[in-house]
């Protein structure tokens, strides 16, 4: 089967238990809690306009959802909002968060097990965006930040007991080098952390782009907005994301 035998629909309530199963086998396996079933019942429940999965062959082979925010790009507080990924989706239930009267959309999750279908999916997003004028926005895990980390200490480049501010600023670093090596756009809010440190040595560029935080650079929809310190638990990210909206 090719790429063109994928198709994006809406999910349904007969989709739970097999998207439940992908969400297990695809997180579990980078040491992320996997959200459980009532997750997706709760997403049916909040807003299932948001809510897609796509199918090859008759078989679901991926999954996201979204849910719809308040967010002011120019507001330099905006990001002082932004804490931690259970405080902006409600613990991923979404029922707290979700905002109807809202201005953006807010990408919760998304997984897939076949090429192709992230993207397909995440063009789904972008459209359902565009037809509500209420653009998409996501959270990227950056998981190639602590293999570049652990390349700086072994080099002796950096020691392991830096500073907060100089670890926002390597992350921040790391992941604007990353936007280059795809030719991805850089939008950054105000007090976006990172920005403010001096002292640090010359950093050396990343060998390859990040694998998942690229993905969603190479579609020129989406620009760097933030970087979000401790915001998920995800080793391999050293607890950071990255906000991505809209290019323009």
């Amino acid at each position: 089967m090719s790429d063109l035998d994928l198709q994006v629909r809406n999910a349904t309530a007969t989709d739970l238990d097999r998207i439940a199963e992908l969400e297990t086998n695809i997180f579990a396996a980078h040491s992320i809690t996997p959200f459980a079933r009532e997750h997706f019942f709760a997403w049916l429940e909040v807003y299932p306009r948001g809510f897609f999965v796509a199918e090859q062959g008759g078989e679901v082979v991926g999954y996201t959802y979204t849910q719809v925010i308040n967010c002011d790009y120019s507001d330099p507080y905006e990001l002082d909002r932004w804490v931690s990924f259970d405080a902006v989706n409600d613990r991923g239930y979404t029922r707290a968060s979700h905002r109807c009267d809202g201005g953006y959309h807010l990408g919760v999750n998304i997984g897939s097990i076949v090429p192709g279908a992230g993207k397909l999916l995440v063009e789904a997003l972008v459209r359902l965006g565009e037809n509500t004028q209420k653009p998409l926005l996501g959270m990227s895990r950056i998981s190639g930040l602590k293999s570049y980390a652990d390349q700086l200490t072994r080099a002796g480049i950096v020691d392991a007991a830096v500073s907060h501010a100089a670890k926002h600023a390597i992350a921040l670093f790391y992941v604007l080098e990353c936007a280059k090596l795809v030719h991805g756009s850089v939008r950054l809010m105000p007090k976006c952390a990172g920005l403010n440190c001096s002292g640090l040595p010359t950093l050396p560029v990343p060998s390859a782009p990040d694998p998942v935080l690229c993905k969603y650079l190479r579609n020129k929809y989406f620009a760097i907005w933030a970087l979000l310190p401790e915001f998920i638990k995800d080793p391999a990210s050293l607890n950071y994301a990255v906000l991505i909206g809209p290019a323009k």
